[in-house]
């Protein structure tokens, strides 16, 4: 994966801290992951929205964020959560 700019919005932080107990900021490490899976959002019908999950190594779990790229090198976080076990199981076989 090349080096990707990542973005967030302070108040979209706030409600994923509260909602999810991750900060954005944390969650950002995901584009660290030279594993990380990445697809289109299934959940939106914009061409710029993807879901990516892997390993952030500081919080010790693997996360799924949803973000949009800005352009072809930033991508603007919109929420982060800690990874269910069907997504870490995902992962594992892509990688085995």
């Amino acid at each position: 994966m090349s080096k990707i700019n990542v973005t967030w919005d302070k108040q979209d932080e706030e409600l994923n801290e509260q909602k999810y107990g991750i900060s954005l900021s944390d969650a950002s490490a995901v584009f660290n992951d030279s594993d990380a899976l990445i697809t289109p959002d299934p959940d939106s019908s914009d061409s710029d929205a993807f879901v990516i999950l892997g390993f952030v190594r500081k919080l010790k779990k693997f996360i799924v964020c949803q973000y949009r790229m800005i352009d072809e090198d930033t991508a603007k976080l919109t929420s982060a959560r800690k990874a269910e076990k069907s997504e870490v199981k995902w992962y594992e076989v892509e990688w085995q």
